[in-house]
């Protein structure tokens, strides 16, 4: 597959940018999976030790990236579980 690649590049030169753009692409595509499913804090891996982990939350703590509201001022309307 790759040899038919490397063929049809050397045959078509103006195809190689093609072939970088997808390849960049679906690397930096991958790469944001990656980075969302490791960094953010909607995704739970760990099953074992704590499988809720929102649970943990304070009312008033922010866990965005962004503060758009004041998270200070908010009274714990949730119930306790």
């Amino acid at each position: 597959m790759a040899g038919r690649i490397l063929r049809m590049v050397k045959e078509h030169p103006d195809v190689a940018p093609v072939f970088v753009i997808t390849i960049l692409g679906a690397a930096f595509a991958g790469a944001a999976i990656a980075r969302a499913s490791i960094f953010y804090t909607d995704v739970s891996w760990d099953r074992k030790n704590n499988q809720h982990p929102w649970l943990n939350v304070k009312h008033n703590e922010q866990t965005k990236f962004i503060k758009a509201n004041d998270y200070t001022q908010l009274k714990d309307t949730r119930p306790k579980i």
